[in-house]
């Protein structure tokens, strides 16, 4: 009887994938028909923005598709322009996020840009050495109080293993390893950008992780946000 359950639920679980999968097949055709700029959005979540084909482990948007990106991706050899992905990469191994990148640059049309942001492996580890710092004490306040669930004696060491064990996350970067692991899977013009602010235009205005947190000033400041181009 258990063994029956069993396989019942994994017969049903590979009957959900494959409805996505079906599913996703539309939605992209019916996008790369429509769009002139074919711009990928990894890790989407709950975000929907407009001219872009949103995905994500378990999307919560509608018209956006389920994709795992440690899997191969479900587009063609460079049919891609763009490819942006916030605060998502931190949650995978390294394996997985080295995968990533290198099927972001096989769907990368030649000259196609990556935006990746993620939290700062430089900004936290700052936060231990000088947590009395006005910018280090106001951001180890603000995790402490609203995700630590504590009103004093607030601690950095509490807050920097929060930041990285916390949230399923996995590995965090700083700049020269990010830009390191872009370098290795093709990446050229490496370039660290300010929050919301890019050279181009199609990556202006897309970070809304600090909608998610409730903070623009802390995660402008936990940030770390990398552009790079394509070969």
């Amino acid at each position: 009887m258990f063994h029956t359950l069993r396989g019942l639920k994994k017969d049903i679980k590979e009957i959900g994938l494959l409805v996505k999968r079906i599913e996703r097949s539309v939605l992209i055709k019916n996008y790369f028909k429509s769009q002139q700029i074919n711009k990928i959005h990894l890790g989407s979540d709950v975000s929907k923005v407009e001219g872009w084909l949103c995905s994500d482990l378990a999307p919560r948007a509608s018209g956006s598709i389920y994709l795992d990106v440690s899997k191969k991706f479900p587009f063609k050899d460079e049919s891609v322009h763009y490819i942006y992905s916030e605060h998502m990469i931190e949650h995978l191994v390294l394996d997985q996020a080295a995968f990533m990148l290198k099927e972001c640059y096989r769907v990368l049309k030649p000259g196609g840009k990556i935006r990746l942001a993620t939290p700062d492996f430089t900004r936290i580890m700052d936060l231990n050495i000088n947590p009395t710092s006005k910018i280090n004490s106001e951001y180890i306040k603000w995790i402490s109080t609203n995700f630590l669930n504590k009103s004093a004696n607030f601690d950095s060491i509490e807050v920097v293993n929060q930041l990285f064990h916390g949230w399923k996350h996995q590995f965090l970067y700083d700049q020269a390893y990010l830009s390191k692991m872009l370098d290795m899977n093709g990446f050229t013009q490496i370039k660290v950008c300010a929050y919301s602010h890019s050279e181009d235009e199609n990556f202006r205005n897309l970070e809304t992780h600090h909608l998610n947190v409730g903070n623009l000033d802390m995660v402008t400041f936990e940030t770390l946000i990398v552009e790079a181009i394509k070969k």
